[in-house]
């Protein structure tokens, strides 16, 4: 009976650490109609450099694959950056996304560094493209005559191995 108690008392934290990990990854709320999903923050260190990108996602789900997803993200670098020509998602070489001159919204020196913060919109199997390429990933940023690139890191792999699953089975085409 005691091994028995043990046993439980060390699966019941292990269990709940499982939840918390999925959590960690993204948020949903339920609005009249539809059900509004936030994909948290990842962060991606540019190679070679010390700039760094961090990406979050926002879509509406209403019973069909969304037709599109708002894409926020923040560059951190030593440089200004007030615009950009674009940015390109890929999957190792083969290019899976992208957006032309994406908006500004906002520009602040933070610790040393600025902080460019930009909007853009991509379709949804943009977006699940770049889960399922998971460490494969890479975002290139072009702008101010210079290419950034920003290869997926172990923030990603984690958070697309547990998105790509979960939105699988939330997200159903045509249901």
């Amino acid at each position: 009976m005691r091994k028995l108690l043990l046993l439980l008392c060390l699966a019941l934290p292990a269990g709940s650490l499982t939840a918390q990990d999925s959590d960690a990854f993204y948020r949903k709320l339920q609005q009249e109609g539809f059900v509004l999903y936030f994909l948290s923050p990842t962060a991606f260190k540019a190679k070679p450099g010390k700039a760094r990108l961090e990406t979050d996602f926002t879509f509406r789900y209403s019973g069909r694959e969304p037709e599109s997803v708002d894409m926020k993200f923040s560059l951190f670098s030593r440089t200004a950056l007030r615009s950009l020509d674009s940015l390109a998602a890929f999957s190792g070489s083969r290019r899976i996304g992208g957006a032309s001159a994406p908006e500004i919204m906002y520009l602040q020196k933070e610790k040393g560094k600025w902080h460019s913060r930009f909007s853009t919109t991509l379709p949804y199997p943009s977006l699940r493209q770049m889960l399922e390429a998971g460490p494969e990933l890479s975002f290139k940023i072009y702008g101010s005559g210079q290419t950034l690139l920003f290869p997926a890191g172990k923030d990603w792999r984690e958070a697309a191995a547990v998105l790509k699953e979960i939105l699988a089975v939330e997200i159903r085409n045509g249901e």
